[in-house]
């Protein structure tokens, strides 16, 4: 009898085996299942408090680093924080320009393409200012800065550019940068830039001074007959001025220097 019984226990265990092996051979086939970031629960997390919501994307953005920092490379939009948007944008260039072509106007979207132009403006000026004026149209400065830049390289494709503007404040600002260095290759050219395509204002006086300096550094004598044209005012007064004080550095200096 105990041995009947006995078959009976060792085939409970046999049969207990082959159920195990199968059981476990068909859940090891199973790939990993990773969850995602908005999968996980967060209130039991250890990483709770420091995820960042973005409502437009509805996703989570998790710092990844013990410093804080963003794992910005496998991320393919920018995180709200503007200065996180900055650096994001630095180390993401081609995702960051074609993140831009789809992207609604908004404060991130300038402050990525502010950094994308400034990176491209050291290969290719004319693309940065065409992409400026597309997705950052208000900052005005980074508009003028590029222009600046443009003109280093190539100074009638950036002076074309700022004359086929509409007259205004805008065009303006664009010219008085560009007269700016190229009065420091021909004044004469930079003045009569100035005087011709910049209306009368406070924009084309800084302009005005700005080629002044640069002139009575290279040649004091002839940008005084310039000078001299000028009508009664104060704008003539500030540009004798600022002649004076150049002529005058050198003999101070040599008057300082020589023993009493």
């Amino acid at each position: 009898m105990w041995i009947r019984n006995g078959k009976f226990v060792i085939w409970i265990f046999v049969v207990l085996g082959v159920v195990s092996i199968c059981f476990f051979t068909q859940f090891a086939s199973k790939p990993n299942r990773v969850m995602s970031t908005e999968e996980h629960d967060y209130d039991n997390s250890p990483l709770k408090g420091v995820g960042t919501f973005n409502e437009k994307t509805n996703k989570t953005w998790v710092n990844t680093g013990s410093n804080g920092s963003h794992n910005f490379r496998s991320n393919p939009e920018p995180p709200p924080d503007l200065d996180e948007a900055r650096k994001w944008a630095k180390e993401n260039m081609d995702v960051a320009l074609a993140w831009l072509s789809e992207a609604p106007p908004s404060l991130v979207r300038e402050v990525v393409a502010q950094t994308v132009c400034v990176h491209i403006a050291e290969t290719n000026p004319a693309l940065a200012v065409s992409l400026a004026e597309t997705y950052a149209p208000e900052d005005t400065y980074l508009l003028e800065n590029l222009a600046y830049q443009w003109t280093e390289s190539d100074f009638e494709a950036a002076l074309s550019y700022a004359l086929s503007k509409s007259p205004g404040e805008k065009r303006d600002r664009l010219l008085s940068r560009i007269v700016l260095l190229q009065a420091k290759r021909d004044p004469e050219g930079a003045a009569r830039l100035a005087v011709n395509e910049i209306m009368p204002g406070p924009v084309q006086n800084e302009a005005v001074l700005s080629i002044i300096h640069q002139w009575a550094l290279q040649n004091p004598n002839e940008v005084l007959g310039w000078i001299y044209q000028f009508p009664e005012g104060e704008l003539r007064e500030r540009a004798l001025r600022e002649v004076e004080n150049i002529m005058r550095r050198p003999i101070l200096q040599s008057y300082n220097s020589t023993p009493q």
